[in-house]
């Protein structure tokens, strides 16, 4: 899978509570204005340059993180102690400390020795870290994939989900149409806002 990565600003209506201080401090800080939030989506490939097979570069992805200055980022194709990427090498969280957010890693399977999934990345106090995983159909030979889920609480805004995923791959869209009908029945049912970001595998039709 080559790198993509998506950069979004989204405007914020969350009623505002609270207000304090708190707001002015977090203004100050990258990717959030109070109205205005920066988020990014960023399948890295397992932090693996596609023209350079033999290579980790976790050092490159959080530059290019550094550079755009999101309050959030999902993470897709991230390995964790992994033979491949290192085995003392938990990507989520060393693309987290050089980025100063606080990252949650969301397992999808074991792999190659470790683990392998998505990651949040926030700037934001994270209240609640949940890991849901997604239907894969009988017999399509689908990977396992699941749905990140971090409540974060925006300054004088409240709380939200930022979710993270990462849909089925595989040309016939079953997987993908089963998987988006669960994230929608997580949601559905959840009176706070939610921002899903991830890699979709499909165009926006």
């Amino acid at each position: 899978m080559r790198q993509i990565l998506v950069l979004v600003t989204v405007v914020i209506v969350l009623t505002c509570s609270n207000c304090s201080t708190g707001r002015r401090l977090v203004e100050e800080s990258s990717g959030y204005s109070g109205r205005e939030l920066t988020v990014m989506s960023y399948n890295i490939h397992h932090a693996n340059p596609p023209s350079k097979p033999a290579v980790i570069d976790v050092n490159a992805i959080a530059a290019v993180i550094n550079r755009t200055h999101p309050a959030l980022v999902a993470l897709q194709e991230i390995d964790v102690y992994t033979h491949r990427s290192g085995e003392n090498l938990h990507e989520a969280m060393d693309i987290g400390q050089l980025t100063g957010m606080k990252a949650y890693f969301g397992k999808a399977i074991d792999y190659d020795g470790g683990s392998y999934g998505v990651a949040v990345l926030s700037i934001f106090p994270v209240t609640e870290f949940i890991v849901h995983h997604l239907p894969t159909m009988n017999g399509t030979n689908g990977e396992p994939r699941v749905l990140a889920m971090a409540k974060i609480n925006l300054p004088d805004k409240g709380d939200c989900w930022f979710a993270c995923t990462h849909l089925d791959a595989q040309k016939n869209d079953t997987n993908r149409i089963a998987q988006i009908s669960e994230i929608l029945s997580v949601f559905r049912e959840d009176p706070l806002p939610v921002i899903l970001a991830g890699d979709f595998n499909a165009t926006p039709g």
